[in-house]
């Protein structure tokens, strides 16, 4: 199912947030994020469950 959400579309964000629905059919979980490594930096690019989600997006850690 994930394969299939990553080959359907060309947008990153919705291939993410997919992801995220995804594993949690698998996986019980009350929150969860995808980060991105860039340079030396880790990025937020989705998340799923938290109350402010679009205030984190961006992060860098």
């Amino acid at each position: 199912e994930i394969a299939r959400t990553i080959s359907s579309t060309l947008d990153p964000e919705q291939v993410f947030s997919q992801v995220l629905v995804q594993l949690q059919r698998l996986i019980e979980y009350d929150s969860a994020s995808i980060f991105l490594v860039e340079d030396d930096h880790l990025r937020l690019v989705a998340s799923h469950g938290f109350s402010e989600p679009e205030a984190l997006k961006g992060l860098r850690l």
